[in-house]
């Protein structure tokens, strides 16, 4: 297994277990994996669901090329 090579200006999330890379992955420039977003948090603050914790979230997986 080879290690990441991260170019100037690369970032990495706190949830990299919701992100699996398999074999021979390659990934291009400008690429956002999106492993959770606001749209929750936005319906919540509406006044939707009152006072319950609401999470919407999932893996993502990218298998062998």
């Amino acid at each position: 297994m080879e290690a990441i090579q991260a170019g100037v200006g690369t970032t990495f999330g706190a949830e990299l277990f919701l992100v699996t890379l398999h074999d021979n992955v390659l990934i291009s420039s400008n690429v956002c994996f999106l492993t959770h977003d606001r749209s929750v948090h936005t319906l919540k603050c509406g006044g939707y669901d009152e006072g319950k914790v609401i999470q919407k979230y999932g893996k993502i997986e990218i298998d062998d090329n």
